[in-house]
Protein backbone atom coordinates (compact mmCIF):
# COMPACT_ATOMS: atom_id res chain seq x y z
CA UNK A 1 0.00 0.00 0.00
CA UNK A 2 2.42 2.42 1.08
CA UNK A 3 4.81 1.66 -2.28
CA UNK A 4 1.60 2.26 -4.72
CA UNK A 5 1.35 5.89 -2.80
CA UNK A 6 4.56 6.46 -2.91
CA UNK A 7 4.07 5.57 -6.90
CA UNK A 8 1.26 7.41 -7.00
CA UNK A 9 3.11 10.78 -5.34
CA UNK A 10 5.79 10.87 -7.01
CA UNK A 11 3.89 10.58 -10.72
CA UNK A 12 1.86 13.89 -9.66
CA UNK A 13 5.26 15.16 -8.58
CA UNK A 14 6.46 14.52 -11.84
CA UNK A 15 3.43 15.77 -14.02
CA UNK A 16 3.37 19.12 -11.68
CA UNK A 17 6.94 19.80 -12.85
CA UNK A 18 6.30 18.97 -16.14
CA UNK A 19 3.48 21.41 -16.26
CA UNK A 20 5.82 24.09 -14.77
CA UNK A 21 8.37 23.64 -17.40
CA UNK A 22 5.79 23.78 -20.12
CA UNK A 23 4.52 27.39 -18.65
CA UNK A 24 8.18 28.49 -18.16
CA UNK A 25 8.76 27.36 -21.38
CA UNK A 26 5.10 29.15 -23.22
CA UNK A 27 6.09 32.43 -20.97
CA UNK A 28 10.02 32.08 -22.12
CA UNK A 29 8.84 31.69 -25.78
CA UNK A 30 6.29 34.84 -25.91
CA UNK A 31 9.62 37.08 -23.98
CA UNK A 32 11.15 36.16 -27.05
CA UNK A 33 8.69 37.05 -29.78
CA UNK A 34 7.50 40.48 -27.45
CA UNK A 35 11.55 41.34 -27.59
CA UNK A 36 12.70 40.27 -30.70
CA UNK A 37 10.00 39.77 -33.54
CA UNK A 38 7.50 42.76 -32.28
CA UNK A 39 10.69 44.88 -32.94
CA UNK A 40 12.64 43.46 -35.19
CA UNK A 41 11.75 46.18 -38.02
CA UNK A 42 13.51 48.97 -35.35
CA UNK A 43 16.41 47.28 -34.89
CA UNK A 44 16.68 46.71 -38.70
CA UNK A 45 15.53 50.45 -39.89
CA UNK A 46 17.16 50.02 -43.82
CA UNK A 47 14.78 47.03 -44.16
CA UNK A 48 11.97 48.18 -42.32
CA UNK A 49 9.59 48.85 -45.12
CA UNK A 50 10.14 45.35 -46.84
CA UNK A 51 9.79 43.52 -43.49
CA UNK A 52 6.87 45.17 -41.47
CA UNK A 53 4.11 44.17 -43.80
CA UNK A 54 4.77 40.23 -43.70
CA UNK A 55 4.72 40.42 -39.55
CA UNK A 56 1.10 40.55 -38.76
CA UNK A 57 -0.77 39.10 -35.65
CA UNK A 58 -1.62 35.63 -37.37
CA UNK A 59 2.14 34.93 -38.08
CA UNK A 60 3.27 35.90 -34.45
CA UNK A 61 0.54 32.81 -32.84
CA UNK A 62 1.08 30.48 -35.49
CA UNK A 63 4.65 31.12 -34.34
CA UNK A 64 3.75 30.85 -30.91
CA UNK A 65 1.82 27.64 -30.85
CA UNK A 66 4.32 26.05 -33.25
CA UNK A 67 6.79 27.00 -30.63
CA UNK A 68 5.00 25.40 -27.57
CA UNK A 69 3.83 22.08 -29.42
CA UNK A 70 7.85 22.06 -30.27
CA UNK A 71 8.88 22.53 -26.74
CA UNK A 72 6.05 20.22 -25.29
CA UNK A 73 6.98 17.29 -27.45
CA UNK A 74 11.13 17.42 -27.09
CA UNK A 75 10.00 17.31 -23.14
CA UNK A 76 7.68 14.18 -23.57
CA UNK A 77 10.65 12.62 -26.49
CA UNK A 78 13.41 13.32 -23.90
CA UNK A 79 11.83 11.67 -21.01
CA UNK A 80 11.32 8.86 -23.00
CA UNK A 81 14.70 8.75 -24.19
CA UNK A 82 16.00 9.30 -21.07
CA UNK A 83 13.97 6.14 -19.90
CA UNK A 84 15.63 3.97 -22.54
CA UNK A 85 19.30 4.75 -22.13
CA UNK A 86 19.09 4.09 -18.52
CA UNK A 87 16.73 0.84 -18.51
CA UNK A 88 16.97 -0.18 -22.20
CA UNK A 89 18.50 0.83 -25.61
CA UNK A 90 17.26 3.63 -28.08
CA UNK A 91 17.99 0.57 -31.34
CA UNK A 92 14.79 -0.73 -29.28
CA UNK A 93 12.85 2.62 -28.99
CA UNK A 94 13.53 2.90 -33.23
CA UNK A 95 12.36 -1.09 -33.60
CA UNK A 96 9.06 -0.47 -31.74
CA UNK A 97 8.16 3.02 -33.87
CA UNK A 98 8.90 1.38 -36.69
CA UNK A 99 7.29 -1.64 -36.26
CA UNK A 100 4.55 -0.22 -35.12
CA UNK A 101 4.24 1.92 -37.94
CA UNK A 102 4.56 -1.14 -39.82
CA UNK A 103 1.58 -3.12 -38.36
CA UNK A 104 -0.69 -0.02 -38.75
CA UNK A 105 -0.06 0.04 -42.42
CA UNK A 106 -0.88 -3.53 -42.84
CA UNK A 107 -3.99 -3.63 -40.90
CA UNK A 108 -5.39 -0.30 -42.37
CA UNK A 109 -8.27 -0.85 -44.57
CA UNK A 110 -9.33 1.73 -47.01
CA UNK A 111 -12.05 0.84 -48.95
CA UNK A 112 -15.29 -1.26 -48.52
CA UNK A 113 -14.53 -5.76 -48.93
CA UNK A 114 -17.26 -7.64 -49.10
CA UNK A 115 -20.13 -4.76 -48.51
CA UNK A 116 -19.04 -3.78 -45.18
CA UNK A 117 -20.50 -0.66 -44.04
CA UNK A 118 -18.52 2.08 -43.32
CA UNK A 119 -19.61 2.54 -39.86
CA UNK A 120 -17.62 -0.69 -39.22
CA UNK A 121 -14.68 0.04 -41.07
CA UNK A 122 -14.24 3.45 -39.28
CA UNK A 123 -14.95 1.31 -35.73
CA UNK A 124 -12.14 -1.12 -37.12
CA UNK A 125 -9.36 1.19 -37.98
CA UNK A 126 -9.90 3.15 -34.92
CA UNK A 127 -9.05 -0.19 -33.62
CA UNK A 128 -5.99 -0.29 -35.34
CA UNK A 129 -4.83 3.45 -34.99
CA UNK A 130 -4.70 2.02 -31.70
CA UNK A 131 -1.70 -0.88 -31.87
CA UNK A 132 1.03 0.09 -30.38
CA UNK A 133 4.52 -2.27 -30.31
CA UNK A 134 7.15 -2.04 -27.54
CA UNK A 135 10.13 -3.76 -27.61
CA UNK A 136 12.24 -4.31 -24.36
CA UNK A 137 15.96 -6.03 -23.44
CA UNK A 138 14.14 -9.73 -24.31
CA UNK A 139 10.82 -9.12 -25.03
CA UNK A 140 7.80 -7.21 -26.79
CA UNK A 141 4.52 -6.73 -26.24
CA UNK A 142 1.87 -5.80 -28.88
CA UNK A 143 -1.02 -4.02 -27.54
CA UNK A 144 -4.30 -2.78 -29.48
CA UNK A 145 -7.54 -1.94 -28.28
CA UNK A 146 -11.00 -3.29 -29.61
CA UNK A 147 -13.52 -1.84 -31.62
CA UNK A 148 -16.22 -0.38 -30.15
CA UNK A 149 -19.21 -2.29 -32.02
CA UNK A 150 -19.98 -5.83 -32.70
CA UNK A 151 -19.11 -5.92 -36.04
CA UNK A 152 -16.05 -4.25 -35.67
CA UNK A 153 -14.47 -6.59 -33.08
CA UNK A 154 -15.86 -9.39 -35.14
CA UNK A 155 -13.68 -8.07 -38.24
CA UNK A 156 -10.56 -7.27 -35.92
CA UNK A 157 -11.14 -11.01 -34.42
CA UNK A 158 -10.75 -12.46 -38.38
CA UNK A 159 -7.50 -10.35 -38.80
CA UNK A 160 -5.90 -10.95 -35.53
CA UNK A 161 -4.35 -14.34 -36.89
CA UNK A 162 -2.72 -12.34 -40.12
CA UNK A 163 -1.82 -10.07 -37.86
CA UNK A 164 0.06 -12.40 -35.61
CA UNK A 165 1.66 -13.91 -38.89
CA UNK A 166 3.41 -10.59 -39.79
CA UNK A 167 4.63 -9.67 -36.49
CA UNK A 168 6.19 -13.46 -36.53
CA UNK A 169 7.29 -12.33 -39.64
CA UNK A 170 9.34 -8.94 -38.83
CA UNK A 171 10.21 -10.26 -35.28
CA UNK A 172 12.21 -13.82 -36.86
CA UNK A 173 14.27 -13.76 -33.78
CA UNK A 174 11.28 -13.95 -31.14
CA UNK A 175 8.76 -16.29 -30.35
CA UNK A 176 5.26 -14.75 -30.51
CA UNK A 177 2.16 -15.97 -28.85
CA UNK A 178 -1.16 -15.96 -29.24
CA UNK A 179 -3.10 -12.81 -29.20
CA UNK A 180 -5.46 -12.88 -25.89
CA UNK A 181 -8.00 -10.11 -24.85
CA UNK A 182 -7.55 -8.42 -21.44
CA UNK A 183 -10.08 -6.00 -21.08
CA UNK A 184 -10.60 -3.84 -23.67
CA UNK A 185 -7.40 -4.81 -25.06
CA UNK A 186 -6.03 -7.54 -27.50
CA UNK A 187 -2.53 -8.19 -26.15
CA UNK A 188 0.50 -10.42 -27.86
CA UNK A 189 3.83 -10.98 -26.40
CA UNK A 190 7.22 -12.29 -27.41
CA UNK A 191 10.29 -13.74 -26.24
CA UNK A 192 14.04 -13.88 -27.85
CA UNK A 193 14.62 -17.29 -28.69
Amino acid sequence: MINNRFKLNLFIVEHCVLIELITFGAYFVLHLIRKYILYFPIQLECFSKSIVPYIDASKIINLVVAVIFLIVILIFSMKELIWRLSHDSLRNLFKSIRLTYELRRFMIRQSNHNGESTVKISSYNKAVKSLIVDFNKKEFVVKMKTAIDLEGQKLLEADLEKLREQIAVNTTDYHTSLFERKGKYWLCAGSKI
